[in-house]
């Protein structure tokens, strides 16, 4: 390279060592203000920080080895070596450059969230204070007019989280409620005036104010649990929507891991003299703005979620950088070379896939832990409202037994008592008890039977398999009808049985979903040999010989005839 080529890399190393010691520094201070933030308590969502700002650290000193590789190879003339790795250093310095704007965004809504839940926190503790004040012998103005400061501090609180949450990419829903602010203020207000009127007796004036600061007391605490609890449902619900999304990413993710192999497979097959060449290179070109959707999806993502990981990120460029060489390559009609570029993108693919699948299933264990405890998922007897396919299950087999319960031998309805008239006195007797119990029991286990299905369709609607458990459906439907037709019978019982086996099927095709075999890898057990034939001894003579040019006399002009003759001569 002559001198500017070389002025040119070693600004280009120059601009790369001040962004990493840039990014070096802010990490460093996220670091710190994290370790400083509540470091008496343990919260998950911290400590994937810290990991990552720990793994960003790590990535930072590789930064700076590639950096040092790069000056020694500007001085030499490994021309190709050196822009291969500047290459390297380009993708490395995306992915940090990514890496450090996921953890500003997921560092800005941890606190956002924090703060949310603190004020919720204190919120409750206020209120117990204006409680207890209201019954306090020593019940007066000064401590009112406190409370009341402490209220509006704790409003100015809120309108500081409001707008730090309205600069988040995505903002969170935080449960504010000014009218009930307002109307809190008043009640207080009014208690504080009441206790401050002039006059000797206190007992009158705290009796008034007690109702006011009661009230207040109460709407405090509403506030705060409702601030709470829609903090919780809202993270649920955000992750319900996480899962939802990341399942679509990965049905494009192996789409596109498909339509790659295809085009390599395309490539191998042909040279830049085939008709479609050109054809197969638009292809190409499409499937990388495929796989651009699915990074700007994955992107958008990690701005929210911790489980996006910087290891996603990384094999994110990693298929953006193989593919571009691709391009490049084949573009150049360096055929062979491309598709080796080709297969990294596909391997980079694939690992990227298996990256995102557990992080898929930890979400959706993350989500099921949550879904048995309070929150929006809870039910009337505290179970959740959306059990998983197994549970429906057990409660199906569960209801099986009450039916069998159910034709177990003992009075019928319209039967009267054993050994007694039928048709007596308007079934008065044991009969008529009987008659109503088994009615009360078919009742019970049909509107039970009705919620099952309730319940397997929402659980195959999240699970995003609609479709597959129309069969089990109908059979519910079915045992309803027969149940309200014919009650307790045979032929409802071995419906029960089919159904159980129906949803034995639909739980083993959900356990099975998204496995392909399509693709399986195989090991390599071909042996080259080489075959290429000896070169006859003869001709190895001829190559082998000293002499081998044969000099024959040009048709030249007598002057340059003379200086071919000099030049031979002293080259003798």
């Amino acid at each position: 390279m002559d001198f500017k080529d070389q002025k040119k890399i070693q600004d280009f190393i120059n601009r790369q060592q001040q962004q990493d010691e840039m990014m070096k520094e802010f990490s460093k201070k996220l670091e710190d203000n994290l370790e400083q933030f509540q470091p008496e308590k343990k919260d998950e969502f911290k400590e994937e920080l810290m990991k990552r700002l720990e793994k960003n650290e790590k990535e930072a000193e590789k930064n700076k080895k590639l950096l040092n590789e790069l000056k020694e190879l500007t001085n030499k003339l490994k021309e190709e070596e050196l822009f291969d790795k500047v290459d390297q250093l380009k993708q490395q310095s995306k992915n940090n450059k990514k890496n450090l704007e996921q953890l500003v965004e997921l560092t800005k809504r941890f606190y956002v969230e924090k703060k949310a839940e603190q004020l919720a926190d204190k919120l409750e503790k206020l209120a117990d204070k204006q409680d207890k004040l209201s019954d306090d012998k020593d019940n007066n103005a000064q401590k009112q007019n406190a409370i009341n400061k402490e209220f509006d501090k704790m409003q100015q609180e809120m309108r500081d989280l409001e707008k730090q949450n309205e600069e988040l990419k995505k903002p969170m829903d935080i449960p504010t409620d000014e009218k009930q602010e307002e109307s809190i203020e008043k009640d207080m207000e009014k208690a504080k005036e009441e206790l401050e009127k002039p006059g000797a007796d206190q007992k009158p004036k705290k009796d008034k104010a007690k109702p006011k600061q009661k009230s207040a007391a109460q709407k405090m605490k509403q506030m705060g649990e409702k601030m709470a609890m829609e903090m919780d449902g809202g993270e649920m619900e955000q992750m319900e929507e996480d899962v939802k999304m990341l399942r679509q990413i990965l049905d494009n993710l192996l789409a596109y891991s498909f339509s790659q192999e295809d085009v390599m497979g395309q490539f191998k097959g042909s040279n830049n003299r085939t008709a479609n060449f050109a054809k197969y290179l638009k292809r190409q070109q499409d499937l990388k703005l495929q796989f651009g959707h699915v990074d700007d999806s994955l992107f958008a993502m990690s701005l929210r979620n911790p489980k996006i990981t910087e290891e996603i990120t990384k094999e994110v460029g990693n298929v953006h950088y193989y593919v571009d060489k691709a391009l490049a390559d084949l573009a150049d009609n360096v055929v062979p070379r491309g598709v080796s570029n080709q297969q990294y993108a596909i391997t980079s693919a694939n690992k990227l896939a298996d990256f995102l699948s557990d992080a898929l299933n930890s979400m959706q264990m993350q989500l099921n832990g949550s879904g048995q405890g309070q929150g929006k998922g809870k039910g009337k007897n505290g179970e959740s409202s959306d059990p998983q396919l197994s549970d429906i299950i057990q409660k199906q087999k569960g209801l099986g037994q009450k039916m069998q319960d159910g034709m177990s031998p003992g009075p019928k309805p319209g039967e009267g008592q054993p050994g007694g008239k039928p048709g007596g006195h308007g079934g008065q007797g044991e009969g008529g008890e009987g008659s109503e119990g088994d009615a009360g029991k078919l009742l019970e286990i049909y509107k039970e039977q009705q919620e099952l299905r309730e319940q397997l369709q929402r659980a195959l609607e999240k699970e995003g398999m609609g479709g597959n458990g129309q069969a089990a459906m109908r059979q519910m439907k079915d045992i309803e009808k027969q149940l309200l037709n014919k009650g307790f019978n045979a032929q409802t019982m071995q419906k029960m049985q089919n159904l159980n086996h129906e949803l034995l099927k639909l739980d083993k095709a959900m356990k099975q979903q998204g496995e392909e075999n399509k693709r399986q890898s195989q090991t390599n057990k071909k042996e080259f040999n080489n075959t290429a034939a000896q070169l006859p001894e003869a001709l190895k003579e001829y190559l082998n010989s000293v002499e081998i040019l044969n000099r024959q006399t040009l048709p030249l002009r007598p002057n340059f005839n003379q200086k071919v003759q000099t030049y031979f001569k002293k080259n003798d």
